[in-house]
């Protein structure tokens, strides 16, 4: 049949379950302390660590306005690879948070927007929290509804991987967390908290904008992965075609969760946390449907794409344990997608039940008198069993599949080079690294700030030893043209 024959070359197109809704974004590093626009990546220090055990119940007396404003630039080192991208990138973006509190009541939002200086279509918006909280002081219970952030998984969170919260991914190597949407009731039990979260809305991940332009895909972001426009019958080429069958909005939004969380011992040198959730994954699946997509005549195709929801139980057993100057992190997630039922002549990416170990350890010390702390992460995907009947193959790989990653390695290091009360100066460093893939990342930045006055430069350098285009290639080898360098300036308040 047509489509088990070219589904290799074809089925590239799912990518676009990363892209179809544009819900809201976000870029920050943390909610309580905004700071500049510098690229900050999800595997790096700073935007979240396991020391942090009940950062978001932590009460203000006072009103809270803070942001930032900023130009920042990216040069990247390899030629651009069609006409609508480019080597150069600058953008204007800001991240601003509000939070008041009277009474029993407090409420907070963070709005973030990015902003193309070359190119209108790629600006990027959103609130990645925006809520309103009822605290009972007498009986230790919270009610909160809206948008909210929540550690439900630090592993996930940490390294990027999506699976419980919604992402901004228009930087692939830079995915921001956005919270969940809905109805949160909170208990402080003394030595035990939970967590229960329902809600009628999903909001799915964002990633780079891109057009259909004549049957093809067009986008000036360079982390769009374009589907081939080619099909090859025989020793003759044929040009490929593409239409988007778009869901309506309420088909997407429209679809509930129902999730709890226990943590305890949430003080002590041995937390257990354990938290399930069945809800929408926060990656579109994307049907593909080309069972008679040639023309006889012309030999040309027209693949039709069919974004759709699909459900997934999710669960996590993570335990943090505080030993001196050492924290380490145990987890173990599990994530079961329901079968998406989709038509036999459909194909698509593979779904499968995955468990994912993975361990975590950090350190703060002190190397010729500059703080340091000093991070890493290990991960591996177990798959399991195949779920649904459809032409799902394990061949086709594409930017929409569940991970970016099988397996990952991450170090990092962030260093205080100079802190004083007007001015300090902080060097990043991370290294990653996938087994399986073959690939790594070696990312730096330094960032100094007088004042109000913030600037920071770094780089990404990427490399793989697969092919970006053999089905086993991942983020590493898709992109490891993305060689960059960076920089930018901005004013915090």
């Amino acid at each position: 049949m047509l489509l088990r024959d070219f589904k290799w070359t074809i089925f590239q197109i799912l990518f676009l379950g990363l892209l179809l809704v544009r819900t809201e974004a976000s870029y920050t590093e943390n909610a309580d302390s905004p700071r500049l626009l510098a690229q900050s990546s999800s595997l790096s220090l700073g935007n979240s660590s396991f020391l942090k055990l009940s950062e978001r119940f932590v009460k203000s007396e006072k009103k809270v306005y803070a942001g930032n404003v900023g130009l920042k630039t990216t040069q990247f080192l390899s030629e651009k690879r069609s006409n609508s991208e480019s080597e150069t990138y600058g953008y204007f973006g800001g991240n601003f948070l509000f939070s008041d509190k009277k009474g029993n009541f407090d409420w907070s939002t963070e709005l973030i927007f990015d902003l193309s200086l070359d190119n209108a279509r790629e600006f990027y918006y959103g609130a990645p929290e925006m809520f309103v909280r009822l605290t009972d002081d007498d009986s230790q219970v919270k009610v909160s509804v809206g948008r909210q952030k929540r550690t439900w998984s630090q592993l996930d969170e940490t390294l990027g991987l999506g699976v419980w919260q919604p992402q901004l991914r228009w930087d692939y190597l830079n995915p921001i967390q956005q919270g969940l949407t809905g109805a949160f009731f909170d208990m402080d039990l003394k030595g035990l908290e939970l967590t229960l979260f329902a809600s009628p809305l999903f909001l799915p991940d964002q990633g780079p904008q891109f057009q259909i332009e004549d049957g093809r895909f067009e986008s000036a972001n360079r982390w769009f992965w374009k589907p081939q426009n080619q099909i090859r019958l025989g020793a003759d080429s044929s040009n490929l075609f593409y239409e988007l069958e778009t869901p309506k909005v309420e088909e997407i939004v429209m679809n509930p969760s129902l999730g709890g969380m226990m943590k305890v011992d949430p003080e002590g040198p041995l937390e257990v946390q354990l938290a399930y959730a069945y809800k929408p994954m926060n990656q579109l699946f994307v049907g593909f449907e080309c069972s008679s997509c040639v023309d006889p005549v012309t030999g040309d195709g027209t693949a039709r794409i069919h974004p759709k929801i699909v459900n997934h139980h999710v669960f996590t057993a993570e335990s943090r344990w505080v030993r001196e100057g050492d924290h380490f992190l145990f987890s173990w997630m599990v994530d079961r997608p329901n079968d998406p039922d989709i038509p036999k002549d459909w194909g698509g990416s593979e779904l499968r039940s995955v468990s994912i170990p993975g361990v975590g350890y950090e350190r703060k010390m002190s190397l010729f008198n500059y703080p340091m702390t000093f991070q890493t992460y290990y991960f591996q995907e177990l798959k399991g069993e195949r779920i649904g009947d459809g032409d799902l193959s394990s061949e086709v790989e594409s930017s929409s599949d569940r991970y970016s990653f099988d397996d990952l390695l991450s170090v990092s290091l962030l260093a205080k080079l100079r802190q004083l009360r007007s001015s300090s100066l902080e060097l990043q460093t991370k290294y990653a690294y996938s087994f399986k893939e073959q690939g790594s990342w070696l990312s730096a930045q330094l960032t100094f700030q007088r004042d109000s006055l913030s600037t920071h430069i770094g780089f990404d350098i990427l490399g793989s030893e697969q092919d970006p285009s053999a089905p086993g290639a991942g983020l590493f080898s898709r992109y490891r043209s993305n060689d960059r360098i960076y920089g930018g300036f901005g004013f915090v308040f």
